[in-house]
């Protein structure tokens, strides 16, 4: 009998507890009743979101908060509820209930409450591993009773389908491999994402309307954009966004951390034992083009690089956050998009959504009942402090010159404020600081100089069989071709055999070389920037597809490709797409 209410834990553990609460908090009154004869009921039940704890009896006083998460912020936030609306004056006995496992140590002062409440962090907070090591010692008609009710009360609620299940596991095993990190481009290191900084500010509902590109000019919008996104006050954590508002959207201009924000948000969820899916809003533009509904489009993009589908009833109910990154990127079907993800977030109201956007384009009226952040430039009197962090994880056997270059470099103010300003440009920063190279002074003459210490670090390993010339002018043709498919990018244009394709045409003309000679030229640029992380390799709809990493620097390398065109060209190509 313990082996089935020890696989039945398993699956409660399993499954999303976060959403039908009060049913939840019933079944683990009745397991903590059966095993423990606490005799609680569910308070919420007689008084919706009782402060601090659900399930309690005064006669005994023991009150008990019942949760999926097993953080010690968690168990903070709890005990401060408790004695702020004087909870323990009937039920000055806490216990919390882990729906889940919790973890080996926690680290509680216990002055904060000692006066109040008698709460052990050692034998008060209790788990699924409790109650099985709890079941060993039980008499055998009460673990017949819990083994009985558990069995009932999952085949009443829907059996479990354990195929389902290992699908879920499976998506949070790989959107966790996926965004652990952020890499360093150049360096070919990883950060972990914990380490990363970002912040958060406010922006209020009148001056979110002077950022409306619908009813301002781009200068105008701009204006108030920056102006916010310099501000040192109403400052918040990333954790805020999970803590606080249910439907967030956040704003940050081009190489501000849009996608790292979204990582650190699944990290942080995730760690806190939530469920998240993260998905590129790109992605899923693509299946909505095709004829996908919003539901539809989401499934096709958790699951374009595993081997399985995802059916509706399968991930209903499976999730607390969804982190929706890029809606800037959805093209011309933008507003759409955003409709969709306003009238899903209204249907799925136990869900916290969070959706990322740059400010240039964007219509916040689909979204006006979500709140609106932007993200926050880093404090220059704390920039070298974090620097010296970064540093560290990436090279600490040269901490010291490492640092000491950086900051004779960054003395000059422009610098220092497109450091503070864009974390892919302190990225660059830093990999400069490494190899000892000066910085320039703007950020297009930042770009130019890490792209020409790729090439110069790499010529050696390409074996002379393309040129650093050869190289650079073919990342510029791709970002060119790629900013020209931008309104076709789901009809398979993103391909290798594509990119090469276009590519190798240039330099079949451009160096006057065999058609073989000049796509053979072409796939090993593509492989090259791939390597070098410039390109990002991935899959839709099945099909290998090749991006830019990060969207700014194809628009710079764009830009420097039309710079080049002469000038009856540039008017030809900005009339036919402006």
């Amino acid at each position: 009998m313990f082996s089935i209410a020890e696989i039945e834990l398993k699956s409660l553990a399993k499954n999303n507890l976060n959403n039908a609460n009060i049913v939840w908090e019933d079944i683990a009154n009745r397991i903590l009743n059966i095993c423990f004869t606490y005799n609680t009921k569910n308070l919420n039940q007689e008084k919706a979101n009782f402060p601090g704890i659900d399930l309690g009896n005064p006669e005994k006083g023991i009150g008990i908060q019942v949760t999926r998460r097993n953080d010690a912020a968690k168990f903070k936030e709890t005990i401060e509820m408790v004695i702020k609306n004087e909870v323990y004056k009937t039920f000055p006995k806490l216990k919390i209930f882990i729906l889940g496992r919790k973890k080996a140590t926690y680290k509680l002062d216990s002055q904060s409450w000692e006066c109040y409440l008698q709460f052990d962090v050692e034998s008060d907070i209790l788990d699924f591993d409790t109650i099985l090591n709890y079941c060993q010692s039980m008499e055998t008609e009460k673990l017949q009773e819990l083994a009985e009710y558990l069995k009932w009360e999952l085949k009443c609620d829907g059996s479990i389908n354990h195929q389902s299940t290992k699908k879920i596991d499976a998506y949070i095993e790989q959107v966790k491999k996926e965004n652990s990190h952020i890499m360093i481009i150049g360096l070919g290191k990883q950060l972990p994402i914990e380490k990363t900084w970002v912040q958060l500010q406010l922006i209020k509902r009148e001056d979110l309307l002077k950022m409306d590109t619908s009813k301002n000019n781009k200068g105008t919008m701009l204006t108030a954009y920056h102006e916010y996104s310099t501000r040192d006050k109403d400052v918040y954590d990333v954790e805020t966004v999970l803590e606080t508002g249910r439907k967030t959207v956040v704003l940050a201009g081009p190489g501000m951390g849009k996608s790292t924000l979204c990582k650190k948000l699944l990290f942080i969820a995730i760690r806190r034992g939530y469920r998240a899916i993260k998905v590129s809003l790109m992605d899923m533009a693509g299946y909505i083009r095709n004829g996908q509904s919003f539901d539809e489009a989401l499934r096709s993009t958790m699951v374009q690089s595993l081997g399985f589908q995802l059916e509706k009833q399968e991930i209903e109910g499976q999730f607390e956050f969804i982190f929706l990154d890029g809606l800037d990127e959805c093209g011309d079907i933008r507003k759409k998009v955003a409709q969709e993800i306003s009238a899903w977030s209204t249907g799925h109201q136990s869900v916290k959504i969070v959706v990322t956007s740059r400010p240039i384009g964007y219509d916040f009226l689909p979204l006006e009942d979500f709140e609106h952040l932007a993200i926050q430039t880093l404090n220059p009197d704390y920039l070298n402090s974090y620097v010296e962090k970064i540093l560290q994880e990436l090279e600490p056997e040269h901490l010291e010159s490492n640092i000491e270059w950086f900051e004779k470099q960054v003395i000059q103010r422009k610098i220092q404020d497109l450091a503070c300003r864009s974390p892919l440009l302190l990225g660059f920063l830093l990999q400069m600081s490494i190899r000892k190279q000066c910085f320039g002074q703007y950020r297009c003459e930042l770009y130019e100089q890490i792209l020409m210490e790729w090439l110069q670090r790499s010529s050696r390993e390409n074996e002379k069989r393309i040129s650093e010339s050869e190289l650079l002018r073919g990342i510029e043709i791709i970002a060119f071709y790629m900013l020209n498919c931008v309104d076709v990018m789901y009809q398979g244009v993103y391909t290798k055999s594509k990119i090469a394709g276009y590519v190798g045409m240039y330099f079949e003309e451009e160096l006057e070389c065999r058609k073989l000679v000049g796509q053979q030229k072409a796939e090993i640029c593509v492989d090259f920037w791939t390597e070098r992380g410039i390109l990002d390799r991935s899959y839709f709809q099945g099909e290998e597809r090749y991006l830019f990493l990060h969207l700014n620097i194809g628009e710079f390398l764009a830009g420097k490709y039309i710079s080049q065109m002469t000038e009856t060209a540039k008017k030809e190509w900005t009339n036919s797409h402006y």
